[in-house]
C-alpha cells in the first residue's frame, strides 16, 4: 500500500463499522493525507488487529501521521514498526488513538512495536494517546521521535487503567513537557520494567 493521496486517509480507511478488520504483514509507505491519517485511519470501529505491518514514511498534514484510530475502541496494534512517519501541524506523529474508549476496561493492546523516528507539529512524537478507559502497553522501543508541544516519545491523556510494562523510551525529543513521557490527567496508571532513557525537553521538564 504504497505512493496514494487523499484529503484523509492516504493509504487506507476503514470506516463506520469496520468492526473485527485485521491487518496483517503489510507494508503501508509513502502515503499522504492533507488533513488526518497519513497512512492507516480506522474510524467508528471496534476490534480491529493491526500486526506485522511496516508503516514507514507517511505524513498527515494534520493528526495521525502512520495510523490513527478514531472512536474505535479494543484495538490491537501489535509487532509493527512504525517509522519516519509526520503528523505536521497536530498530534501522533507515528501512532494516534483519539477517543477510543470504553466504559468497563482497557481499550487497547499496543505491543512489541519499534516506534521510532517520527514527528508531531503539536503533541505525542511517537504515540499519542488520549481519552479512553485505558491501555495495555507492553515491550515497545519508542525512540528518537519529536514533537513541538509535550511528550517527545508518548503523550497519555485523559485515560485511566494504563499499564507499562517491559518498554524502552529512549532518546526523544519534546519541545514543552515530557521528552520521553507525559502522563496528563490519567489515573490509576501503572510502569513496570520500564526504561526510560536519554529523552530531553526544551523546558528542562
Amino acid at each position: 500500500i504504497a505512493n496514494n493521496r487523499a484529503s484523509g486517509g492516504g493509504g487506507i480507511t476503514l470506516d463506520s463499522y469496520s468492526d473485527g478488520t485485521q491487518l496483517l504483514s503489510n507494508s503501508i509507505v509513502d502515503n499522504r493525507a492533507s488533513h488526518d491519517c497519513g497512512g492507516v485511519c480506522i474510524s467508528y470501529s471496534n476490534e480491529g488487529v493491526v500486526r506485522s505491518n511496516s508503516i514507514m514514511r507517511n505524513f498527515a498534514g494534520r493528526n495521525g501521521g502512520g495510523l490513527y484510530f478514531y472512536y474505535s475502541a479494543n484495538a490491537t496494534v501489535d509487532d509493527n514498526t512504525i517509522t519516519q512517519n509526520e503528523a505536521t501541524a497536530g498530534f501522533g506523529g507515528g501512532v494516534a488513538f483519539y477517543a477510543s474508549g470504553v466504559s468497563d476496561g482497557p481499550t487497547g493492546l499496543i505491543r512489541a512495536n519499534t516506534t521510532c523516528d517520527n514527528q508531531a507539529g503539536g503533541d505525542g512524537g511517537g504515540l499519542y494517546l488520549y481519552s479512553s478507559a485505558g491501555y495495555n502497553f507492553a515491550s515497545n522501543e519508542v525512540c528518537r521521535n519529536q514533537a513541538t508541544g509535550d511528550g517527545g516519545g508518548v503523550l497519555l491523556s485523559a485515560s485511566g487503567n494504563t499499564t507499562f510494562s517491559g518498554d524502552t523510551i529512549h532518546d526523544n525529543t519534546s519541545g514543552d513537557i515530557g521528552g520521553g513521557l507525559v502522563l496528563n490527567n490519567s489515573g490509576n496508571a501503572t510502569l513496570e520494567n520500564v526504561q526510560i532513557t536519554g529523552n530531553c525537553s526544551d523546558t528542562g521538564e
